[in-house]
């Protein structure tokens, strides 16, 4: 971009490809330099809304294969899209633990689905701001009934 060099920094396993990180460099300096910008996490969070959401045209992404409906083990249904989970409000951050980190609201807390390797079976795990896990969901693919 210009004078600019965006690195993206990917991690690989058999199922999903994902993005670690996102620096930029001016062309021509050392990456590892002080001058090195490492982005912020509402960046990141930016860059991997299009990454992630929008542009896996070929293969399906892992943020936008966990989005539909899901049933909990009581039967109750719950919608997962783009920016919602059950008419909580989250911005799609980086992965962790083998899912997607997403934070909810202001307050630094957040969300990690993971999704299994059918893609049928979603685990929701809930963080405080702090990182200590608050409560753990399980939920499979489809509608109640």
């Amino acid at each position: 971009m210009g004078d600019t060099v965006l690195v993206c920094v990917f991690a690989v396993s058999d199922t999903y490809t994902w993005v670690v990180d996102f620096y930029s460099y001016l062309n021509g300096e050392d990456p590892t330099a002080d001058g090195c910008y490492t982005f912020w996490d509402e960046e990141r969070s930016a860059l991997l809304l299009e990454l992630y959401g929008e542009n896996a045209s070929e293969e399906p992404s892992l943020a936008r294969q966990m989005r539909g409906a899901w049933v909990d083990g009581a039967g109750g249904a719950v919608l997962l899209d783009e920016s919602f989970f059950d008419g909580t409000d989250y911005t799609l951050g980086t992965m962790m633990d083998g899912g997607v980190q997403c934070w909810v609201q202001d307050d630094g807390s957040y969300i990690v689905f993971v999704l299994d390797e059918t893609g049928n079976a979603l685990t929701a795990r809930w963080y405080d701001g702090s990182g200590t896990q608050r409560a753990e969901q399980s939920f499979t693919r489809g509608t109640p009934g």
